[in-house]
């Protein structure tokens, strides 16, 4: 064999493997937690007025329970390479306050599931990255799918939450500015859609500093 031959993949320390195996665990322990919280308000919010909220926690519903079982089978796959990893789970629905699930409102409960989505959104991206950078494909592969789910749920709840938000400001306070639902629509999703330009010495990130 040549003395100039280097192979494509390096040997990546146990602790690399171990890492990405822990962060897949700790995905698939939210996801699992995901799924069994949108079923609880799906099945016991005050959503009579909201079907279209009650629809969309049924779909997440299925969609967190089916990344799940999906990182699940994963983590056994890594197994192969690491020992299991110790982790903590996240608490489960019935050990949170009943009384402060059943209490909150519409507009609450996207925002909560606005908050899930954007972590789970973050946490896949860390993994896609450390997937890439180990090289293990297969987890590269299983973190941009589920990403690719996860995205236009977040789209979809930041573009309820404003006419829930005026709903339920309406329904406490009697009177709101009328129209502001689809202004506030407007504004918001155009900040999504920022074009604001910097100057070409400050274009980089300053995360990247």
């Amino acid at each position: 064999m040549s003395s100039a031959f280097r192979p494509l993949t390096p040997p990546f320390p146990p602790a690399a493997i171990e890492s990405l195996k822990s962060l897949t665990l700790r995905l698939s322990e939210l996801e699992a937690f995901a799924s069994e919280i949108s079923t609880y308000h799906a099945r016991h919010a005050q959503l009579a007025t909201h079907p279209a909220v009650r629809g969309f926690l049924e779909q997440l519903e299925f969609l967190h329970a089916s990344h799940a079982r999906s990182l699940r089978h994963h983590v056994v796959a890594l197994s192969a390479e690491s020992a299991p990893p110790m982790e903590n789970s996240p608490r489960g629905v019935s050990e949170l306050p009943a009384a402060a699930l059943a209490s909150l409102e519409p507009d609450e409960i996207l925002t909560a599931t606005y908050i899930r989505l954007n972590q789970l959104a973050a946490l896949y991206t860390r993994l896609h990255t450390l997937a890439v950078a180990f090289a293990r494909h297969a987890t590269a592969e299983i973190s941009l799918e589920h990403l690719k789910a996860i995205t236009p749920k977040i789209m979809e709840c930041s573009q309820a939450l404003p006419q829930l938000t005026a709903d339920d400001a309406y329904r406490r306070f009697g009177h709101i500015t009328p129209g502001c639902a689809e202004l506030a629509l407007d504004a918001t999703q155009a900040a999504w859609k920022n074009d604001t330009h910097f100057p070409d010495d400050t274009s980089s990130s300053s995360l990247q500093e």
